[in-house]
């Protein structure tokens, strides 16, 4: 290939021109690589604040059952660990999506948990309050649910693209060969 880069022959503009070809795809793969590890790093903490939502709910369960002060406490302090991930998780997904637009992806990523419900439930601890915040427990499950699978399959998707970008690679290096082989006839 370098001796055909060397000469005055007809194929060494082909040469350079998949070698052109292959540098921009590499390029393409450093992106997508950015991007899955971006996903990967959202996802993990989806899997966090998850685990911290489970706890909460088994508090806030716990809480409508009769489980009192105690059970309010560990349950907020859930909740506040949970808001906390949250926040990280809210920082970690624009850095997704920044990178997704380096690949042209569009994802409306998004997670809020709001602590409007913390107040009644303690100054008017009873059952409707209890369930009330349960129910808000659940929704956030469901929300960071939601949020887990848009991370997963559009990581399925960067996965796919980087995956045929190594085809497109190895089709231009192979090509690069056949114009070495018929090169040298």
């Amino acid at each position: 290939i370098k001796s055909i880069k060397a000469s005055a022959h007809p194929a060494a503009q082909q040469v350079a021109e998949s070698e052109s070809r292959i540098a921009a795809l590499k390029v393409q793969k450093r992106e997508l690589l950015e991007a899955i590890n971006a996903g990967k790093t959202a996802l993990h903490t989806v899997n966090e604040v998850l685990e911290t939502l489970d706890n909460a709910e088994g508090w806030s369960t716990w809480d409508v059952m009769g489980g009192g002060l105690m059970a309010d406490l560990a349950k907020y302090e859930e909740l506040d660990d949970a808001q906390e991930q949250i926040e990280q998780l809210q920082v970690e997904l624009r850095r997704f999506k920044t990178e997704l637009s380096d690949v042209e992806i569009t994802a409306d990523l998004q997670v809020t948990v709001d602590s409007f419900l913390k107040f009644a439930d303690f100054f008017f601890d009873g059952l409707f309050a209890d369930w009330a915040v349960l129910d808000h427990i659940n929704q956030a499950q469901s929300r960071v649910e939601n949020t887990k699978g848009q991370i997963k399959r559009v990581l399925a998707l960067l996965k796919k693209m980087r995956e045929d970008i190594d085809v497109q690679i190895a089709d231009e290096k192979e090509k690069q060969e056949q114009l070495a082989v018929e090169t040298e006839l």
